[in-house]
């Protein structure tokens, strides 16, 4: 990468750069949900310079009395990819959820989506299908996991348990 990278949280001045990074990362179907959830969820800023070139939006929740950090979305624009960007947003949000005695982090995505379950896999996720969560934990636990994430329409679970210091 040919500048420092700095993580910030999102700001209220910055939501207008936000919103058009996102406009250059998402269809309009994910860029709705990406906006939609500002207030909701926690919204860390991968920033070359003063220029947004990335986010992840992270909220933790509870699932069978285990708190669950979520990665609902991450983006990063498209000529800042391959260079080590959501990797140093992932794992912010892992130190970030760490720091908060987050056992299990979870993310989801479509089936189709190849470029976002490499990633994940690459960076020690674990990969299910809807169908290997029912025959491994079954559909009550998939349930919990479908809703923990608003992930009606996905079909691919990414997990990793990650160890507290």
């Amino acid at each position: 990468m040919s500048c420092d990278l700095k993580i910030e949280e999102l700001k209220p001045g910055e939501v207008k750069e936000f919103r058009e990074l996102v406009s250059k990362v998402f269809n309009h179907y994910d860029r709705t949900y990406v906006i939609k959830a500002l207030g909701h969820v926690k919204t860390f800023l991968a920033k070359c310079g003063k220029e947004i070139v990335g986010f992840i939006e992270t909220y933790i929740t509870k699932i069978d009395n285990e708190k669950a950090g979520i990665i609902y979305y991450i983006g990063v624009h498209p000529d800042h990819q391959g260079k080590g960007v959501g990797k140093t947003l992932v794992n912010y949000a892992l130190n970030y959820f760490s720091n908060r005695s987050v056992k299990v982090v979870l993310a989801s995505t479509r089936s189709w989506n190849l470029k976002a379950r490499k990633f994940f896999r690459k960076l020690g996720y674990e990969e299910y299908t809807y169908e290997e969560l029912i025959e491994k934990k079954g559909y009550e636990y998939l349930y919990k996991l479908v809703k923990a994430l608003y992930a009606y329409e996905d079909d691919i679970f990414l997990i990793k348990r990650i160890e507290l210091t």
